[in-house]
C-alpha cells in the first residue's frame, strides 16, 4: 500500500515540475519565503540596535544629572525598552501595534509607545510579511491552486477509471495524492524551523519553542493538504473545488480571524489610556489631595507619623515629613493605577479567551494564538513586559522618596541638592524575556485545537474517498 502511493506521489511531484505554470509559483512561493526572512531579520536587527543606542543614552543620561533635588530626579523619569524575544524574527505577532518602550516616572503609569503601526498604512494591519504570515496565510492558497485538481482532474479525464482497473486502490490514490502535497510543505516548516535554529542563540527555552512551533504549523499544514484533497476527491469537477477552496480559504484566513477580533472587542470593550487615567484621577481624587491641608486622609496620615516619632510637630520630625508625603502618595497612586490596569488586563484576557473559544470554528486563529504565543509576541508577554516595567518604576521611585526622607532637611527642603552617586546607586534593574512557562498552558490548549481540526478534515477525507469508490 504505501509503494503505490509512494509511487503517486512521486508521479505528482514529476508533473508539477514539467507544469511550468506550477513552477513559477513554487518559485515565487520560495523567493516570497526568502524575502519574508530577510525583512523579518532587518527590521529584528534595525530595533535591537536603536534599542542599544537608546539604551545606553538614557543610562548616560540618568548617571549624568548632576546634584539636584531627589524629586526632581523622579520627574526627569527613565526610558525603559522592551527586550525583543529572538524569535521576533518569525512572528512578530502585536508588537507593531504594543509598541516597544515605556517612559517611567512618577505619580503615573504610562503605555508603551513608539509602535510601528501608527506610523503605517491599511497594509500592516493585513499582515507583515513574515515567515508566520506566509505559512499562515500564503502557503495554504499556494496548496490550494496546486491541488485543486488533483483527485478531481483524474475523475474528469477518466484517467481514474484506468488507475483503479490497474489494481490501485482509491485510498492508496488518495494517500499518494496527499503525501505530494503534504511531503513539500512539512519540508518548508522544517527549513524554516533549521533556520530558527541557527540564527536564535542556542538556549533550551528557544528550542522548546522552535519545537511547538515546527508542530503547530506541521499540524497546520496537514490539516489544509487533507481538506483539499477531501474537497477534490469530492466534488465532481475542478472548478466546483477551485470555488469552494478559495472560499474556505477566504473564511479561514482573511475574514473570520477579523471578525472573531472585532466580536471579542465588542463583547469586553476595553476603554482608552485617556479614560484609564480619568478614572484613576477621579479614584485618587476621592481617597485624599495631600495638597489640601484640611484633607482628612492626610491629616489622619500626618497624626499617624507624629506618633510614630513620639513627636507633636511636623519640624520635630527626624525625618523630612514631605518624603513621607511622596512616598504614601507614590503607594496610593501606584495603588489605584495597577488596579485600573489589572481591570483593562482582565478584560483582554477576556478577549482573548473568546478567541481561542472561536478557534474551535477557525484553523487560523489555532495557529495565530499559538505562533505568537511561542514567538514570545502575544498579550501574555506584552502584559509581563509591562509588569516587569512596573516593578522597576515603583521600586526607582520609592528609593528616590526614601533619600528624600533621609538626605533632605524638612526645613529648607526645595532649596537643597543631594549629590550625584545617589542617583546611580537606584535599582534600574534590566528587563529579561518570559520564558514558554509563561504561556504553556495556552499553548497546550492551541496544540489540542489544531490536532482537533486534524482529525475532523482526516475523517471527512475518509468520507470522500468512500464516495470516490463508490462513483467510479
Amino acid at each position: 500500500m504505501f509503494k503505490t502511493s509512494l509511487k503517486i506521489a512521486q508521479f505528482e511531484w514529476i508533473r508539477l515540475l514539467r507544469d511550468s505554470s506550477s513552477l513559477n509559483v513554487i518559485a515565487g512561493l520560495l523567493l516570497v519565503t526568502l524575502t519574508a526572512l530577510y525583512l523579518s531579520h532587518t527590521r529584528f536587527q534595525e530595533i535591537q540596535h536603536e534599542h542599544d543606542i537608546a539604551t545606553v543614552i538614557s543610562n548616560a543620561q540618568w548617571n549624568e544629572q548632576p546634584e539636584r533635588h531627589p524629586h526632581r530626579v523622579s520627574h526627569f523619569g527613565d526610558f525603559v525598552f522592551k527586550p525583543l524575544h529572538p524569535l521576533f524574527r518569525f512572528d512578530e505577532g502585536g508588537n507593531a501595534f504594543t509598541g516597544y518602550v515605556l517612559f517611567l516616572e512618577s505619580h503615573r503609569q504610562n503605555s508603551a509607545n513608539f509602535n510601528d503601526a501608527s506610523e503605517s498604512g491599511a497594509l500592516v494591519r493585513f499582515g507583515l510579511l513574515t515567515p508566520a504570515f506566509i505559512l499562515q496565510t500564503i502557503l495554504p492558497l499556494v496548496l490550494i491552486f496546486i491541488g485543486f485538481s488533483i483527485v478531481s482532474s483524474e475523475r474528469e479525464q477518466g484517467t481514474l477509471q484506468q488507475l483503479l482497473s490497474n489494481g490501485v486502490k482509491t485510498h492508496q490514490l488518495v494517500l499518494g495524492k496527499l503525501m505530494a502535497l503534504a511531503i513539500p510543505s512539512v519540508m518548508l516548516v522544517l527549513m524554516l524551523s533549521m533556520i530558527g535554529m541557527i540564527a536564535a542563540p542556542s538556549e533550551i527555552d528557544i528550542y522548546a519553542r522552535i519545537t511547538v512551533l515546527l508542530a503547530g504549523y506541521t499540524v497546520y499544514l496537514l490539516m489544509w493538504c487533507t481538506l483539499i484533497i477531501a474537497v477534490s476527491s469530492y466534488c465532481q469537477y475542478s472548478h466546483t473545488a477551485l470555488l469552494t477552496l478559495v472560499a474556505l480559504w477566504l473564511a479561514f484566513c482573511i475574514a473570520l480571524p477579523r471578525l472573531s477580533h472585532e466580536l471579542a472587542h465588542q463583547q469586553h470593550p476595553t476603554p482608552s489610556l485617556v479614560e484609564a487615567n480619568f478614572m484613576a484621577e477621579d479614584v485618587l481624587s476621592k481617597i485624599g489631595d495631600s495638597h489640601n491641608a484640611n484633607d482628612p486622609y492626610f491629616n489622619t496620615f500626618k497624626e499617624k507619623s507624629l506618633q510614630q516619632y513620639g513627636v507633636k510637630k511636623v519640624k520635630d520630625l527626624p525625618v523630612n515629613y514631605n518624603g513621607l508625603l511622596l512616598r504614601e502618595g507614590e503607594r496610593l497612586t501606584t495603588q489605584v493605577y495597577r488596579e485600573q490596569y489589572q481591570r483593562i488586563a482582565m478584560t483582554m484576557q477576556q478577549q482573548q479567551n473568546m478567541i481561542r473559544k472561536l478557534a474551535w470554528l477557525n484553523p487560523s486563529i489555532a495557529i495565530q494564538t499559538l505562533s505568537r504565543a511561542a514567538s514570545g509576541s502575544d498579550l501574555a508577554h506584552h502584559m509581563h513586559f509591562l509588569e516587569l516595567a512596573e516593578q522597576r518604576r515603583y521600586a526607582t521611585i520609592q528609593y528616590l522618596n526614601s533619600i528624600h526622607i533621609h538626605q533632605v532637611k524638612h526645613a529648607n527642603d526645595k532649596e537643597q541638592r543631594l549629590d550625584a552617586d545617589f542617583w546611580k546607586k537606584a535599582p534600574r534593574k534590566d528587563l529579561t524575556p518570559a520564558t514558554i512557562q509563561l504561556v504553556f498552558p495556552d499553548v497546550l490548549h492551541t496544540l489540542f485545537t489544531l490536532f482537533s481540526w486534524l482529525t475532523f478534515t482526516a475523517l471527512a477525507l475518509i468520507f470522500a474517498t468512500k464516495r470516490l469508490s463508490q462513483t467510479c
